[in-house]
């Protein structure tokens, strides 16, 4: 008997990443990320106000990302 799971009976994996100036990186790490052999996957990338390019390639990726903008970050001294 074999059973064949589907990926949404599969557990939900959530991979978080935090970008901050990572426009090099950033598409290399999805790719990375998005290639995996399991699929129930939520990407979850974090830019924490980069000043170079991070978000426009990260909107260049929208077809595979569902975009949630959160809050403008917060600048000031901490």
């Amino acid at each position: 008997m074999s059973v064949v799971k589907t990926v949404d009976s599969l557990p939900l994996v959530s991979v978080i990443i935090p970008a901050y100036n990572t426009e090099q990186f950033i598409e290399i790490t999805l790719q990375f990320v998005l290639s995996q052999t399991y699929k129930n996957l939520e990407v979850i990338v974090v830019d924490d106000g980069s000043q170079d390019r991070t978000a426009e390639r990260l909107s260049e990726k929208s077809h595979l990302l569902h975009p949630s903008p959160l809050n403008p970050p917060i600048l000031g001294d901490f």
